[in-house]
């Protein structure tokens, strides 16, 4: 669906702005394609064979190494609090980006999967 493709750019985009202190893995151009957004479409097989193959977006993202916090037993309350300041960062970058961008609300305002 290009809404929410074009939904994916927007919010990366305005996450990287230097004012909200967010260090995202944004997507990478595509080779041939420089012009955001950096996404294309493929067809790719998947688990469905009614459904296969499909068409899917395709975005380059940084890889991040290490391991994820919830794999962790025991954390130090500096990291829990650096990542509750990163993730209030996220939430009013995320807020101002949908009162200051109309295409972005557009694109934001239909039924998401993650709405249960």
């Amino acid at each position: 669906h290009l809404s929410s493709i074009h939904l994916y750019s927007f919010i990366f985009q305005h996450l990287n702005e230097p004012k909200y202190k967010v260090k995202t893995s944004s997507p990478h151009p595509i080779p041939g394609k420089e012009v955001a957004p950096h996404v294309s479409i493929h067809e790719f097989p998947v688990i469905s064979q009614k459904d296969s193959p499909k068409n899917l977006a395709l975005s380059l993202l940084t890889w991040v190494e290490g391991e994820t916090m919830s794999s962790s037993p025991m954390l130090p309350i500096e990291t829990l609090a650096d990542a509750g300041r990163y993730l209030g960062n996220v939430c009013v970058a995320l807020d101002e980006l949908s009162s200051t961008n109309e295409d972005a609300r557009r694109a934001a305002d239909r039924y998401h999967a993650w709405d249960g």
